[in-house]
């Protein structure tokens, strides 16, 4: 077995590659919507995020965007 601290060196060096990947799918996702699509950031935020999570793209996403800010705080604020 390898010693605790080579263990959490692997598990810190794997969660940092992990988040990096999950930020620049983020990124590249809000880009397109932004880009491609010409919504706007908030509203590319919220159909990356969904998509990466498995729940598809949100089918009107302007129905939202006045809420989308205030739910995003309110997960923040509930969950961290």
């Amino acid at each position: 077995m390898a010693p605790r601290w080579l263990f959490a060196r692997r598990l810190a060096i794997n969660l940092g590659l992990a988040l990096v990947l999950i930020f620049i799918s983020l990124a590249v996702g809000m880009a397109g919507y932004h880009y491609l699509e010409g919504s706007g950031w908030l509203d590319g935020f919220d159909q990356a995020a969904m998509i990466l999570g498995g729940m598809g793209p949100i089918a009107n996403p302007r129905a939202l965007a006045a809420s989308s800010l205030r739910a995003y705080t309110r997960c923040i604020r509930d969950y961290c």
